[in-house]
């Protein structure tokens, strides 16, 4: 028995309908991943960017995949490509600074689009509002300590 995705592939497809084709990002595959999504987002970490970040790894793995099926039908599956930096075709050169489209430290979450958008986000997930220690929980909870009790004044 499986249990409930956060998000469901129709529910996917709607905010990244770029995947709309069934053919090409076949249900199977979207429900792996965002499976694979939904077990690695901590909810309570993530809270309101739960889904679209679940959304944005989705996507990541399905275009990493989508180029390996595109690489496998031209005879070299899982072949690893970087981004290109520059082209030249006779005369004509062109160059681009690929740095700038990517985040710091990322791997291969830079391989893509997503990648890029799910990382920037996770870096985010759950930043600010933590405090760490002692808490509120009793016996520091109560009323507001008003000084030391004096006895005999």
């Amino acid at each position: 028995m499986s249990a409930t995705l956060p998000v469901t592939p129709t529910q996917f497809r709607e905010l990244l309908p770029e995947f709309q084709s069934q053919d090409q990002y076949p249900d199977l595959l979207v429900t792996q991943y965002l499976t694979v999504a939904a077990a690695q987002l901590n909810p309570t970490r993530w809270a309101d960017m739960l889904t679209m970040g679940i959304c944005w790894f989705t996507g990541h793995y399905l275009v990493l995949m989508r180029r390996a099926m595109l690489d496998a039908a031209n005879g070299v599956p899982g072949e690893q490509a970087g981004p290109v930096a520059s082209k030249s075709v006779g005369g004509l050169s062109k160059s681009m600074d690929t740095g700038m489209a990517s985040e710091a430290n990322a791997g291969h979450w830079n391989a893509t689009q997503y990648g890029r958008l799910y990382l920037s986000w996770a870096r985010m997930a759950g930043a600010g509002g933590d405090i760490v220690g002692i808490g509120n929980a009793p016996p520091f909870s109560g009323p507001p300590y008003n000084g030391p009790i004096v006895f005999g004044s």
